[in-house]
């Protein structure tokens, strides 16, 4: 069986960057989980055009907390947790294709 990939992302605010982050994993990953940290823009409303699995987690000057509970949400056996700094790269075929003939890790 092959393994799942979530991307897991911890986001506030990010309603100008946060459609081409989503756009550049679009068919590498097979989840997309959002959790949203307080947000006052339209981060939660572009997340939703891409994914349903969407959670609010009310900040607690801890970011392994929020990642952890990221993680807790994905169903994917391997889970990528990033920031909007870390996830945009320019999907190539031969990228998304290759990740599930190298290490995910070494990948994303």
């Amino acid at each position: 069986m092959a393994a799942t990939i979530s991307l897991c992302m911890i986001v506030r605010n990010e309603e100008k960057v946060l459609a081409r982050c989503l756009e550049s994993v679009r068919g590498c990953v097979d989840e997309i989980v959002i959790v949203d940290t307080g947000s006052s823009d339209a981060t939660k409303e572009i997340a939703a055009r891409y994914t349903d699995r969407i959670y609010d987690f009310e900040w607690i000057d801890d970011f392994s907390a929020a990642r952890n509970y990221a993680f807790e949400q994905a169903t994917g056996t391997i889970c990528s947790g990033s920031t909007r700094t870390t996830c945009c790269f320019r999907p190539t075929p031969r990228r998304c294709g290759a990740r599930t003939n190298s290490s995910p890790a070494a990948t994303w």
